[in-house]
C-alpha cells in the first residue's frame, strides 16, 4: 500500500488531525476492505465504526473501488450513524456539570506551567478546537511580528477573523469563520512565543495532567 500517496489524497480535502485519524484508522483496518469482509465492525460502538468507515471509504476511493465499499456497507448492513443538533445540545448540557473540573484541570496546569497561561486563555476565549488554536495563537503572533496583523484581527470588531485563512480554518467537514477576542487580551498573546501542539502536549504529561481540550471546548 502507498500510504504517501493515500497522505496526499487525504490532505486535499481534510485538516491535518483528521488525516492523521484516517490514516491511523485506514492501517488499522485496511484487511476489512482489501478481504472484503466488514463483519468486524458490526462489533464496533457507532462512534468507531463511523470513524473506521470514513478511514475505509477514503481509501476505497483511492484504490477505485468505492463502488464495492458500498455494496459490502450494504451486504453487511451498515450505515452512517450522524448526531442530530437535539443531541448534540442535549450532550453539551449534559457536560455543564464538567465545567468546575475543567476549571480545575486549567488552574492547575496553569500553576505548574505558567508558560502556558496566556495559551489556555486564549483556547477559553476563542472557542476554537485545539488543532485550530494552536494555528491562530502563532498567527498572531507571527503577523503581530510582521505588523500585518490588520489582515487578521479586526480591532475595530473585536474579531479574528479566519475567513481570511481559509486552508487552515475553512475546511470541507469543520469550519470556523470568526472569534471574539477583546483586543486587550490580542495584546498580550503577541507578546507571546510560538508553541507547537507537540510542546503543548508533551508538557501537559509531563506534568501527569490528562489531555482535556475537547472538554474546554464543550
Amino acid at each position: 500500500m502507498d500510504w504517501a500517496s493515500f497522505r496526499e489524497f487525504l490532505e486535499k480535502n481534510c485538516s491535518r488531525q483528521t488525516v492523521k485519524d484516517r490514516l491511523r484508522y485506514a492501517r488499522k483496518y485496511k484487511d476489512c476492505l482489501l478481504n472484503r469482509d466488514f463483519s468486524e465492525l458490526q462489533t464496533f460502538s457507532d462512534n468507531k465504526r463511523n470513524h473506521v468507515l470514513k478511514a475505509l471509504s477514503n481509501l476505497a476511493k483511492f484504490l477505485g473501488i468505492y463502488q464495492e465499499f458500498k455494496e459490502l456497507m450494504k451486504c453487511h448492513g451498515l450505515t452512517w450513524k450522524t448526531t442530530s443538533s437535539e443531541d448534540l445540545i442535549i450532550t453539551r448540557l449534559n457536560n455543564t456539570r464538567k465545567n468546575s473540573d475543567i476549571l480545575k484541570w486549567i488552574r492547575g496546569i496553569k500553576r505548574r506551567l505558567p508558560e502556558l497561561d496566556v495559551f489556555l486563555d486564549f483556547v477559553l476565549i476563542s472557542g476554537l478546537r485545539f488543532n485550530e488554536s494552536v494555528k491562530a495563537y502563532n498567527l498572531v503572533i507571527d503577523l503581530a511580528n510582521e505588523d500585518r496583523l490588520n489582515e487578521y484581527y479586526n480591532a475595530e470588531k473585536g474579531v479574528l477573523e479566519h475567513i481570511h485563512f481559509k486552508e487552515d480554518f475553512i475546511r470541507r467537514t469543520k469550519k470556523v469563520f470568526i472569534s471574539f477576542v477583546p483586543k486587550i487580551f490580542i495584546e498580550k498573546v503577541e507578546k507571546q512565543g510560538n508553541l507547537s501542539e507537540y510542546q503543548i502536549l508533551n508538557r501537559i504529561k509531563r506534568a501527569n495532567f490528562r489531555l482535556r481540550f475537547g472538554d474546554v471546548r464543550e
